[in-house]
């Protein structure tokens, strides 16, 4: 594990001077754009990793969230977000994006595996005929969250 940091550091110094152009060429694509619309782009590609994460390890997902309890898989989804956190919290702004790829494909995991058990147990905690009112209550939430989020 010694060797990891340096290791990361060397993918990242090779990789940074391929993603620039692509960086550049999307800049470019962009020009004239409100800076609104560029900030929006920019950073629905330089969050992509949280998301398209999830596609290589949904089936381990799946498969974890049913074996275990409930309590067990939001648990260890909040762990992963914690530490996702944790470590970006550590990092520094002169690091390669390349850096927190992992974190945050690591953030995603906890995500998927706390968010999607999470509403697993919402649902099945009302009886059968309150199914809509758990949609709607979660649906509100959810609004209300991404409301929070995009605020902040």
């Amino acid at each position: 594990l010694g060797i990891l940091p340096a290791v990361l550091r060397g993918v990242a110094l090779t990789l940074d001077p391929i993603l620039t152009p692509v960086l550049q060429r999307i800049l470019a694509t962009l020009d004239g754009v409100a800076p609104l619309v560029v900030a929006a782009v920019l950073s629905g590609v330089a969050l992509a990793p949280t998301v398209l994460a999830n596609l290589l390890w949904m089936r381990w997902a799946a498969r974890f969230a049913v074996e275990r309890p409930t309590q067990q898989v939001v648990s260890v989804g909040m762990v992963a977000v914690a530490a996702a956190l944790a470590l970006s919290g550590l990092m520094g702004p002169e690091l390669p994006y390349l850096f927190f790829v992992p974190v945050m494909a690591l953030f995603g995991l906890g995500f998927l595996l706390a968010s999607t058990a999470w509403a697993f147990f919402f649902f099945n905690a009302l009886p059968g005929d309150m199914a809509c009112v758990n949609a709607g209550i979660n649906r509100a939430a959810g609004l209300v969250g991404g409301a929070i989020a995009g605020a902040v």
